[in-house]
């Protein structure tokens, strides 16, 4: 997304105080409501919700993802019965950001990814986000000992495996993931859930997955995650062509644990990256 996005979800998840899961004040208020610019058009901000955060214990580093409430910003002039027959939209949004180091001269990092499918959806039905503060943590069990692995370490063996190919996660993916794994609120057999990437590595020829991000609370058992992809598109995707083009583009997404495999997964891809790509 943009920068000015990244700025201005950014300063929604550090907004005080936070209550995870509920709703903060309406902010459409004033003579200048809080504004996004999603691909070219405004969204008036009507109220947002942090629905879950997860942050560094010893540094500022912080992940999170927030429900907004967006209504399109009228254009020109426009009178008060014309500003009300927008439709209040609901979508979420992902967001990675670190601190800033003056001492070794590296700005803020912040990166953002926004769910603009329903922004696609010519119907304009009321939509809701799924609210992933609903989803219940398996807190580490007091029996778990400082030699079974980390799910830092769990993690990365699990990248390692999805990027080995099919053979590899049909003999490897139960060690990570429990039989059924709930992926964006729908309940998939383990089979069904390889079938996704297997799905992706199929249309991006080549594709690898590089863990850029990542932070971990063992106690909570919970990660989360920003993925940078990089491949070549060989099949449609989301009725998105190939052009015969390299791409490269992100994923920002959470995972819940369970006895030390993903239960949950919550995931937002920046298809509007992949989009810009491929319309290039």
């Amino acid at each position: 997304m943009t920068s000015d996005a990244d700025s201005v979800i950014l300063r929604l998840l550090n907004r005080e105080p936070s209550f995870l899961g509920h709703d903060q004040p309406s902010i459409e208020t004033g003579p200048s409501p809080l504004t996004l610019s999603i691909n070219g058009s405004k969204y008036n901000i009507i109220s947002s919700t942090v629905d879950i955060r997860l942050q560094h214990t010893s540094s500022a580093i912080q992940a999170g993802r927030i429900i907004l409430a967006v209504r399109k910003a009228a254009t020109g002039s426009p009178s008060p019965s014309t500003e009300g027959v927008q439709p209040i939209i609901e979508l979420a949004a992902h967001i990675f950001s670190g601190p800033e180091d003056s001492q070794a001269h590296i700005p803020c990092t912040t990166t953002t990814i926004i769910d603009t499918g329903v922004l696609h959806d010519s119907s304009h039905s009321p939509t809701r986000a799924l609210r992933a503060s609903t989803i219940p943590t398996s807190p580490r069990p007091d029996t778990q000992t400082s030699r079974q692995p980390t799910l830092r370490d769990k993690y990365h063996a699990y990248i390692a495996t999805i990027n080995a190919g099919a053979a590899a996660m049909t003999s490897r993916l139960a060690e990570f993931c429990l039989p059924v794994v709930t992926h964006n609120g729908q309940a998939l057999a383990l089979p069904r859930y390889q079938r996704l990437m297997e799905d992706a590595q199929e249309t991006i020829q080549d594709l690898s997955f590089h863990v850029a991000d990542l932070m971990v609370d063992e106690d909570k058992q919970q990660v989360a995650a920003r993925l940078e992809f990089t491949g070549t598109p060989v099949r449609p995707w989301e009725d998105v062509e190939p052009n015969g083009k390299g791409v490269a583009f992100s994923e920002q997404v959470f995972y819940w644990f369970e006895g030390g495999k993903i239960r949950n997964v919550v995931s937002l891809v920046d298809m509007e990256a992949y989009r810009r790509q491929m319309s290039a």
